[in-house]
């Protein structure tokens, strides 16, 4: 639910003619117990029904703001016979849901975005969500920005991208004096996470479709954007480059793309510095296993960590994001720091992979 996935749980029940008696696997109400991580909760009760409630079960799921939905069926339904009843159509009930921003706060959003100094990107679940990955990509590069990674099941952004600068942290050594926080489908960072309370002082710009509700309450917002990440994505590209010459765009980015470029070309050179002095070591690194592992690998293949509290030292040497290595994981280890590097690791549009 936190996540919105479009997940859809069915289970049986005790037949109809039992229920309400306190037998066995029975309670008061089934429902109840799953109505705080569902969007959408139904009992079937009537076999010829099944499939007007499994259509909608999926729909709701997969519909903007998705989310996980259940199906109880009483096991007198599910194995009653003879039965006759529709059924729909792949598509009768689809819903488009690409909602694009409002205009006027697109523009001004990419004036912001045109004067700020030092921006910085943030970007979370929904960009991947809604197929935002290439269209954020672009944006970024449009005018230089570097990028940070919230918590997310997916990696929004091509980690070895020379504009990434991995997972976020408020006392980042660069960019310095960020001025502009601009917020791709994220929670906002929480200060207790921190000890501190960050982004004071700073122009935010919050974007946000599945979780609307969340636009402006953690933190005051200078522009809220309510619309598909992906839309607003493309939309902001569209303003920023009716608003700047080519010219002024590429004065604009190229400095940053340079500064961020040789930043984190020396973050990884300095880790591979370090894993170095010991590559050779008996029994073997984390570093130099993920690193071999690695480089050996499919650029579509899966990987599937369990690295437990080893995440920080394996997961950095992989390769995530469009046209690179994808992963899948399910987060086991209770180390903060871990887990935020495990649900970094999460598959990443794997419809769109060979494999």
């Amino acid at each position: 639910m936190k996540d919105r996935s479009a997940l859809v749980v069915t289970s049986d029940h005790t037949e109809r003619d039992s229920s309400g008696r306190d037998g066995h696997e029975d309670v008061e109400d089934w429902l109840e117990t799953v109505e705080q991580f569902t969007k959408f909760r139904w009992l079937v009760n009537r076999p010829e029904r099944i499939p007007e409630w499994t259509m909608q079960a999926f729909k709701l799921a997969s519909t903007m703001p998705g989310g996980p939905s259940y199906l109880r069926f009483p096991r007198d339904v599910l194995y009653a016979k003879k039965v006759k009843t529709g059924i729909f159509g792949p598509g009768t009930f689809d819903i488009p849901m690409q909602v694009g921003p409002d205009p006027g706060e697109v523009e001004r959003a990419a004036r912001v975005l045109l004067e700020a100094k030092s921006p910085l990107l943030y970007l979370g679940m929904e960009v991947t969500a809604s197929g935002a990955v290439s269209s954020v990509v672009k944006l970024a590069e449009l005018i230089g920005c570097p990028v940070t990674q919230a918590r997310s099941w997916a990696d929004d952004f091509p980690t070895k991208h020379p504009l990434f600068l991995g997972d976020y942290i408020p006392s980042m050594r660069y960019p310095k004096n960020v001025d502009v926080f601009v917020n791709l489908g994220a929670h906002m960072p929480h200060p207790l996470e921190w000890d501190s309370e960050p982004l004071r002082g700073v122009k935010i710009i919050h974007a946000r479709a599945r979780e609307t509700s969340y636009l402006g309450t953690a933190f005051p917002v200078d522009i809220a954007l309510a619309g598909s990440v992906k839309e607003t994505a493309d939309a902001l590209i569209e303003s920023i480059k009716s608003l700047a010459t080519p010219q002024r765009l590429a004065q604009i980015a190229e400095p940053r793309l340079a500064a961020s470029g040789e930043f984190v070309q020396a973050m990884a050179q300095s880790r591979l510095t370090a894993a170095k002095a010991r590559w050779d070591q008996v029994p073997l690194t984390w570093e130099r296993l993920s690193f071999e592992i690695n480089a050996a690998l499919d650029k579509d293949a899966y990987i599937v960590p369990e690295f437990g509290s080893q995440g920080p030292k394996s997961l950095p040497w992989f390769s995530f994001g469009e046209g690179e290595c994808r992963a899948s994981s399910s987060p086991t280890d209770s180390s903060r720091r871990s887990q935020a590097f495990l649900r970094r690791a999460l598959l990443l549009e794997p419809y769109r992979t060979n494999k």
